[in-house]
């Protein structure tokens, strides 16, 4: 029985689900279930009995969600997936690339229904189709305050997805990220984002391009960035490329590592249509993007330059609410990384 019990004293909390998850996963469990989906859901006074909501602090379904993740079989058996209720319902053999079981210590991210999402789950196909997902850990709008559930490499390459990153009906590899969600320790706002494992300097030549279109976006969203990594004690981008509501595609140059950025206008894409980015530097000191075949440069100032670098690519939501509903979707047809 999910959040307070009948039997006094007795609380089953979303952390519980998790714990619980983790340990069928790591048993070959195949199937949990529990009362009532009805249930799965916060009461207005928290740590109240109630037959319509858990009276626990919880976000809608996240029960269910969490159970979901529960797709393991025995070694050397095919996944099931499928939802997995209270109801009693057996997930049913799977027919295609499906996620993969949960390995090793991450503990996966649970999932939560959003845009995107259906009751049967979402098509039963690899995420990232020609995407080569093996240079890249993925960020998500979940798991505890400051510390936002990342899924390895490896587990992507497997075949993961959720409800925050999955392939579309079309096969774009897709971001949701809603503006209620964990975020990161230095951020305000939730992410669904791909965050490259390597890191390099300045020097040479290093690009990321893309082929996206943004499905939806409350006000702002970063689909593309270079971010400082080890060298300094700053948490700022170098750069991060934001897809505004109103269509504008707007590049933001950080004035130093101590923070301030500039915004320049590069282009203008209605809601929901095809384009493309590369964003890249070349020679230690220059800021090169591509949108849609137009090129521009910046200037990259001497204070970034003890820092090593990484990108990253996704849907950074630039705005954060209560709401669940509300966000920024991204869908990637392609993308690519080169250094030199």
């Amino acid at each position: 029985m999910i959040g307070v019990n009948d039997t006094p004293g007795e609380v089953f909390t979303t952390q519980d689900a998790e714990r619980l998850a983790k340990f069928a996963v790591d048993k070959g469990i195949q199937q949990l279930s529990f009362w009532a989906v009805g249930r799965d859901k916060a009461c207005p006074d928290t740590g109240k009995l109630s037959d319509s909501c858990s009276g626990t602090e919880q976000s809608d379904h996240q029960f269910l969600t969490t159970f979901n993740t529960v797709t393991t079989t025995s070694p050397g058996a095919s996944p099931v997936t499928g939802l997995v209720t209270g109801g009693g319902t057996t997930p049913a053999p799977s027919t295609g690339t499906t996620s993969a079981p949960s390995t090793g210590t991450d503990p996966g991210a649970p999932e939560t229904p959003g845009p995107g999402a259906t009751g049967t789950g979402h098509p039963q196909a690899a995420p990232g189709g020609g995407i080569d997902l093996s240079i890249w850990q993925l960020q998500e709008p979940v798991g505890s305050p400051g510390s936002p559930t990342t899924v390895a490499a490896s587990r992507l390459q497997g075949g993961f997805q959720d409800s925050y990153f999955f392939p579309d009906s079309d096969g774009a590899l897709t971001f949701w990220s809603p503006e209620q969600g964990v975020t990161t320790p230095n951020s305000k706002y939730p992410r669904s984002e791909l965050r490259e494992t390597a890191e390099w300097p300045l020097g040479g030549t290093h690009r990321m391009s893309a082929s996206l279109r943004v499905v939806s976006v409350t006000s702002s969203v970063c689909v593309g960035q270079i971010h400082l990594g080890s060298g300094g004690s700053s948490t700022k981008p170098l750069l991060e490329l934001y897809y505004q509501s109103n269509g504008d595609i707007v590049l933001g140059t950080e004035n130093s590592p101590a923070g301030g950025q500039t915004r320049h206008t590069v282009g203008h894409v209605p809601m929901g249509e095809k384009w493309s980015y590369t964003i890249g530097v070349s020679g230690g000191d220059t800021i090169d993007l591509t949108v849609d075949g137009s090129t521009t440069h910046y200037p990259i100032d001497d204070s970034f330059k003890s820092y090593q670098q990484y990108f990253k690519a996704g849907a950074y939501n630039q705005s954060a609410s209560g709401s669940s509903t509300n966000g920024a979707k991204v869908a990637f047809y392609a993308l690519t990384v080169s250094h030199g």
